[in-house]
């Protein structure tokens, strides 16, 4: 049984309408996730604990998702030494391996941060090494975590990741 009513002196079904309304409404859910991404993004970046455990609570966001520039939150997190925000995000299942727009993971961007605190959580929840960063021009290079450390003479942070390699080498 369809229900008529009138739009604009046309008879059309009360199921057009509630089509309508729901995709109305998933326009303000996609508007309102893409603003709740965005927020998680800035508090990741900022390292406002309380917002991100209340984004990431709410299960109303990606926490692995590449917002813009930004790039996924554990990768802004670990760049900037948030150690609470790394553990909580990979606590909460963060892919500990994501990788940000230009191929570079966490571990990574920890390293080109220099935050030896954040390299040594990443690599004892089991952060990959061994993954390959593409050049600027996307190709495939020889350069990783332990490389980067190299490159800006950070020995803490080699000395961190050569250890690893031995020990995951045997």
């Amino acid at each position: 049984m369809d229900l008529l009513i009138s739009y604009r002196d046309r008879p059309i079904t009360l199921y057009l309408v509630f089509y309508l309304a729901t995709v109305g409404c998933l326009g303000c859910l996609s508007s309102r996730f893409a603003d709740d991404q965005l927020g998680f993004a800035f508090a990741c970046v900022s390292g406002d604990v309380t917002k991100v455990k209340r984004f990431v609570d709410s299960k109303l966001i990606d926490i692995d998702s590449t917002n813009g520039r930004i790039g996924p939150c554990l990768i802004s997190a670990a760049y900037s030494g948030h150690r609470e925000i790394v553990v909580l995000l990979l606590s909460k299942g963060a892919n500990i391996d994501v990788k940000d727009q230009n191929g570079a993971t966490a571990l990574v961007n920890a390293v080109v941060g220099n935050q030896y605190e954040i390299v040594e959580i990443l690599i004892e929840n089991g952060a990959n090494t061994r993954i390959i960063i593409p050049d600027e021009s996307g190709k495939l290079t020889d350069i990783t975590a332990l490389k980067i450390a190299q490159a800006r003479g950070n020995k803490k942070i080699v000395a961190l990741l050569e250890n690893h390699e031995r020990k995951t080498s045997r």
